[in-house]
């Protein structure tokens, strides 16, 4: 599925997103945006597909719920709050700023963090 979203617009997904095996696609169409995924996206055992997100400017993404993936493709500023599951790779172009006590899992591909990684709290890399 393929998501365009327009100029200084915020997308907030509250319910879970499911569809194994199935891509999910959304990007800026101007600047500003940002996307908040409130709630789970794929399961154990029925992982969505390629993950690709772009937010640009001062927007952000932000995963507040678990996310099962084939891989994460995330472009712009990230906040993450939940643990991220890949099989393949997890790709993040901006900064990433760790919310909570996350874990990041890819099972047969690299994790990689192209620009500043962070936390809000002493000890919550790991």
């Amino acid at each position: 599925m393929l998501i365009q979203l327009g100029s200084a617009s915020t997308i907030r997904f509250v319910q879970a997103i499911n569809g194994a095996g199935q891509a999910l696609n959304i990007l800026s169409a101007g600047s500003n945006e940002s996307v908040i995924f409130e709630s789970t996206l794929g399961s154990v055992g029925a992982a969505l597909g390629n993950l690709e997100v772009s937010s640009t400017g001062s927007g952000v993404l932000r995963f507040n719920g678990a996310v099962h993936a084939s891989s994460i493709e995330a472009e712009g500023q990230v906040l993450i709050a939940a643990d991220l599951t890949t099989t393949n790779a997890q790709n993040y172009d901006g900064a990433v700023t760790l919310k909570t006590n996350s874990t990041l899992t890819s099972a047969s591909g690299l994790i990689h963090f192209r620009s500043t990684l962070d936390a809000d709290q002493v000890g919550v890399q790991t």
